[in-house]
Order: structure tokens, then sequence, then C-alpha cells
């Protein structure tokens, strides 16, 4: 397995693992506060959890070369792309930087080189 690929897998858990904080303090948040509609604001903590729990189960796949997380894990890093843009057009540029900066790592180590691409020939 390429270095690059162990690479990108290592970025996709890292993407999990922010998920996971991040959602958790959401639904922590929900759970103390008293938003003005609490399904839904429970609905979009499950759904960031769900993505945590989807991004380690592609990230362990990537590490031990199944090709069937690659597609997955592609698609995911594109639709972060207009996520960040979104972030730094809010103004949020720490976490657009946090967000491109890990969807361009991913992307570029799954992408980089000929091994990698070649690992999931």
């Amino acid at each position: 397995m390429p270095r690059s690929v162990l690479r990108a897998a290592v970025f996709t858990a890292i993407e999990s693992v922010g998920m996971f904080a991040v959602s958790g303090v959401y639904l922590w948040n929900v759970l103390r506060g008293s938003p003005q509609d609490r399904a839904i604001a429970l609905l979009g903590a499950a759904l960031g959890l769900g993505l945590a729990a989807v991004l380690g189960v592609l990230a362990r796949g990537l590490a031990r070369g199944r090709r069937p997380a690659l597609s997955p894990v592609v698609l995911i890093q594109l639709l972060m792309l207009p996520v960040g843009w979104g972030l730094l057009q809010g103004r949020q540029y720490l976490s657009a930087a946090l967000v491109l900066g890990l969807a361009a790592a991913v992307l570029g180590s799954l992408f980089g080189s000929a091994q990698s691409r070649e690992s999931f020939r």
C-alpha cells in the first residue's frame, strides 16, 4: 500500500474524529438548550454522527486498500469543497481552512501520485 493512500486514510480518520466532536458538541447544546424545533436539531446531530461513523469506516477501508472505499471518499471530499467555500463566505475562516485543507489533502494524497492511482485499479 502506497504511503499516500495511508496518508489519505489518516486524513479521512481525522475528518471522522472532527465530525464526531462537532456533532457531539452540537447534540449537547441541543439537549441543554431550547431550540425552536428540537426534532430538526436532533436530526442534524444524528446526521453528523452518522457521517462521522461512515468516514471512520471509509478511512479503515482506505487503509486496507479496499477499492469500494475510494468512490465514497472522493465524493465526500468533493462535497466538502462548496461547504468550505460557504464557510469562507460566512467569514468562518478557521473552519473553512480546516474543511478545505483536509479535503484538498485527501484528494491530493489519493490522486497526487501515479502509485496511489494505480493502487486502486
